[in-house]
């Protein structure tokens, strides 16, 4: 009994001839549906200026900022941090405070069960690379 070899390309000149023709390269497979994709600006809330489909319910805020309120948003420290980024620090060690640049968290041993914590340290803007931890610094 004979095998039949299957072929699973065209050769150069019948892909060629099929581009001339205007065929589809792959007619077995069907055609791709829209995406639906458009270059339109989306809906966006008159309110915050989201676009409404993520929003869940309506907004109640007003539809423009008042003139008197700061567009500068206010410092606050998170994710267990105690000073913010662009908060004064004073160092114990200096007597001028110092705005805090970078912060972020070093990894130690707990000295008296030996596991591992994360620490928070903060960079200020001193000069040095040095980073400080909370127990060394003081809000100014």
């Amino acid at each position: 009994m004979a095998t039949h070899k299957l072929r699973y390309s065209r050769t150069d000149a019948e892909q060629t001839q099929a581009w001339d023709a205007g065929e589809e390269e792959y007619p077995d497979l069907p055609a791709e549906p829209a995406l639906g994709f458009t270059d339109e600006v989306p809906d966006v809330c008159q309110h915050c200026g989201e676009p409404l489909g993520w929003h869940e319910q309506a907004c109640e805020g007003p539809a423009t900022k008042p003139a008197d309120e700061p567009t500068a948003p206010a410092l606050q420290a998170s994710d267990g941090f105690t000073f913010a980024l662009g908060s004064l620090a004073l160092p114990i060690t200096q007597e001028q405070s110092r705005p805090v640049v970078w912060r972020g968290h070093l990894k130690e041993r707990h000295p008296a069960t030996g596991l591992v914590q994360r620490v928070p340290v903060y960079r200020l803007d001193d000069g040095y690379w040095d980073c400080y931890r909370e127990e060394e610094l003081r809000v100014a």
